[in-house]
């Protein structure tokens, strides 16, 4: 059953129960996002971002990281090369 339609619910379903688990263990874990790195926003925004990260899973967190990564490392590299005196362009 590969059917468009049957693939966009199922796939809506396991969106919802993700975000709703996210929600469920943001709540009464106690865990914040958004506070772990110093931001004190309304404890609901809190939750519900935590909540979205949860239920994304893995993946689009890593992609995030690692392109944060990738900029910071791009950075460094440049902040290293004007140091030296040699700036490229």
């Amino acid at each position: 059953m590969d059917a468009p339609p049957y693939v966009a619910s199922k796939t809506a379903t396991a969106v919802a129960f993700s975000f709703a688990a996210g929600l469920i263990i943001a709540s009464f874990a106690h865990v914040y996002v958004l506070r772990a790195f110093g931001v004190k926003p309304f404890m609901l925004v809190d939750v519900i971002i935590t909540a979205i990260m949860i239920g994304a899973g893995s993946k689009p967190i890593h992609e995030v990281l690692n392109l944060l990564g990738g900029a910071a490392n791009t950075l460094a590299g440049v902040a290293t090369r004007t140091t030296q005196g040699r700036t490229t362009s």
